[in-house]
């Protein structure tokens, strides 16, 4: 079992129109979509996306046409990956697995109220997602590991926070 730890710096985007307007090769990555929920109140994680193969300005105006402007006190924050095992540089394809893999664990952990997908998906990998920068409502540090008794695998989770 390969181990991968991964290292996501955020940044908090104030407003909307400010990643509408990226359009840089580089703007690939997550990003969390933060606003009021009827029953989660206020600042509630609503949606975690990625932008793996058209950058995140293009993603997220396509969120926008399918529900964010209905919603209100829309907060957004745009994730991107620093490191891959201490590496800075690192292939397209090796980018596109860690973010895929890196938005299924976030998902399952934070079960933001509109992902419907990866809710009760588990990697079959070990991954270590280390969120830094302003990371909102996620949690600082996430993981997921396997142990092996007998046949079987069973996973054995773990969060850690500061």
């Amino acid at each position: 079992m390969k181990e991968r730890t991964v290292v996501i710096e955020w940044d908090h985007v104030w407003k909307i129109s400010e990643v509408l307007t990226m359009e840089d090769d580089e703007d690939f990555g997550l990003y969390q979509i933060v606003g009021f929920h009827s029953v989660y109140g206020n600042r509630s994680l609503l949606y975690i996306g990625k932008a793996q193969d058209r950058p995140c300005a293009i993603r997220i105006r396509e969120q926008l046409k399918e529900w964010v402007n209905y919603e209100w006190e829309i907060e957004l924050y745009i994730g991107c990956i620093k490191l891959i095992n201490d590496e800075k540089r690192f292939s397209n394809q090796m980018r596109s697995k860690t973010l895929s893999d890196a938005e299924k664990i976030l998902i399952y952990f934070q079960a933001p109220s509109y992902n419907s997908k990866d809710l009760n998906k588990l990697l079959r990998n070990y991954l270590r997602v280390i969120n830094v920068g302003y990371y909102g409502q996620l949690f600082p540090e996430v993981s997921k590991y396997a142990i092996k008794l007998g046949e079987k695998v069973r996973p054995r989770l773990a969060i850690y926070e500061e």
